[in-house]
């Protein structure tokens, strides 16, 4: 989305830790001859063996998965957890999978270690049993210093805290990590990220100095990605193989009923609708049919109160990025059907809020990526109806509690740059 001048004008820039060594590490591309090896063809492997993670996904009322990896086989297996609150210790073990990447990557960036072809090792334990309306805290067998938390879906009507955040690229600057140390305070049970997770076309990032960067998000609660289209295989500037050997390596099987790509979960009586905005969104498709199908069956369970829906390419933007308002269009009656006040968007690096007839839309898309023009088309028919937006780096957190949805966008200094309250259900 942003040019390869303005990508590589960073490495003019004074020398900050963060900067990159300008051509010494090479571009994110694939890499041939000895750098393209297997795990025996030089991955470095340090101390306990913990490369990426942990992190957790597909939490619910009485279970959740941790995941993590390590860069040999054999890495003490599991894990220790208790309710935060106090109790009773006990432990989960995890299967260790091998898993072979093709190529290697490097960035333009003396600090972004590479992510080495080879064979890797991931690990998952599943826990089961756990108490609901509960947050555990875990530690790795491996290394106490691997440690974590999460919360298990609360009870219809118990109230629900959540981050929203998109377009992350921490290697870049520190406009990441200032936004993640003034939302994670406010303590979310879960995030749900709005798509392009990671950034190999910033040419300074890799997937293991994304993970470094990203640790504080990731161990502070259920992590519940849509798929942008950074995260796939089509964008120009990323790799070829990165939605298999990445994007669904780590965070395949986030949710629940549909697929790695769409999916849902829920807390407190909302669900939550992760869409996948590279595929086919028109209603005849797979994924718009397996939506209708799945809002109405969910508002039949005891204790439904509403459904929030998220995804990448946004519906509304007055922004500098293609909309696409007739898919809205088409979906709106099925919103008020069955309860859908709130959709989150990313995709336009910045902030906006449109408020429509029963419906907000609220563009979360300043996590890290370099900030857009968010008024580049406000001559858009429906940009009447934007009421609030911003060009900064933010995080949004919001609060279910009983007839009320809220939420307050915290800029990267802290700052609070919008607030809205609605009742609902």
């Amino acid at each position: 989305m942003r040019s390869l001048l303005a990508r590589l004008a960073l490495c003019c820039l004074p020398c900050l830790p963060w900067l990159c060594a300008c051509g010494s590490q090479g571009s994110a591309t694939p890499a041939t001859g000895d750098d393209a090896g297997g795990d025996d063809g030089g991955i470095p492997c340090d101390g306990t063996g913990i490369s990426k993670g942990p992190w957790v996904l597909h939490a619910d009322g009485g279970s959740a998965v941790v995941k993590w990896e390590a860069c040999r086989p054999g890495t003490p297996p599991g894990l220790s957890y208790a309710p935060e609150s106090g109790g009773a210790q006990a432990h989960a073990d995890a299967v260790e999978t091998p898993f072979v990447t093709n190529n290697t990557y490097r960035a333009l960036n003396a600090a972004a270690p590479p992510d080495y072809a080879g064979t890797w090792y991931m690990h998952q334990a599943s826990l089961g049993g756990l108490a609901p309306a509960t947050c555990y805290r875990y530690v790795l067998d491996a290394d106490a210093s691997m440690a974590g938390r999460f919360c298990t879906g609360r009870a219809p009507g118990d109230p629900v805290r959540f981050l929203a955040i998109g377009d992350t690229n921490p290697s870049v600057g520190f406009s990441t990590t200032n936004v993640l140390s003034h939302v994670l305070p406010k303590n979310p049970d879960f995030t749900v990220h709005g798509g392009d997770i990671e950034y190999y076309d910033s040419f300074v990032e890799t997937y293991a100095l994304w993970f470094l960067r990203m640790a504080p998000l990731l161990r502070q609660g259920t992590f519940f990605p849509a798929i942008g289209n950074h995260d796939g295989d089509q964008q120009t500037g990323e790799p070829s193989d990165k939605y298999e050997q990445y994007t669904q390596r780590f965070f395949g099987g986030a949710g629940f009923d549909g697929t790695d790509a769409y999916y849902d979960f829920s807390s407190g009586g909302v669900w939550f609708f992760a869409l996948d905005t590279e595929q086919a969104m028109d209603p005849a498709s797979v994924q718009m049919q397996w939506l209708a199908t799945r809002l109405q069956q969910v508002s039949q369970t005891p204790g439904y109160r509403f459904s929030v829906v998220y995804l990448h390419r946004p519906f509304w933007t007055c922004g500098d990025t293609g909309d696409d308002p007739v898919v809205l269009t088409q979906l709106q009656p099925l919103f008020a059907q069955y309860k859908v006040p709130l959709v989150i968007q990313a995709h336009m690096h910045g902030y906006e809020r449109f408020e429509t007839t029963g419906l907000t839309l609220v563009t979360a898309a300043g996590g890290g990526g370099a900030i857009g023009n968010v008024d580049a088309n406000t001559g858009r028919s429906y940009c009447s109806q934007r009421v609030a937006s911003g060009g900064f780096f933010h995080g949004v957190i919001f609060d279910v509690t009983p007839g009320q949805l809220a939420g307050t966008v915290i800029d990267d200094q802290g700052a609070v740059r919008d607030q809205f309250q609605h009742p609902v259900p």
